[in-house]
């Protein structure tokens, strides 16, 4: 497996989609000095891990709902 379809494999294993995937791969092909590629893909996926951070935030408020509500039935 090379270094791209390594890329592509932890992308996937990440939940990214396939929007953000050809999003990530095309700016691997602008004509830009690689490091504003790297910035600019960083910037990408940071901006993918703050959208699940959230989310991941939001279920848990959920789950803590549940909870006191259970807890509320058992009582």
């Amino acid at each position: 497996m090379n270094w791209n379809e390594k890329i592509l494999q932890n992308l996937q294993d990440a939940g990214c989609g396939q929007e953000l995937i050809t999003r990530y791969e095309k700016l691997a092909e602008q004509k830009i000095c690689e490091r504003a590629i790297r910035g600019q893909q960083t910037q990408l996926l940071r901006e993918y891990r703050k959208n699940l951070l959230a989310q991941l935030h939001e279920d848990q408020r959920r789950i803590d709902c549940l909870d006191h509500l259970l807890y509320q039935l058992r009582s």
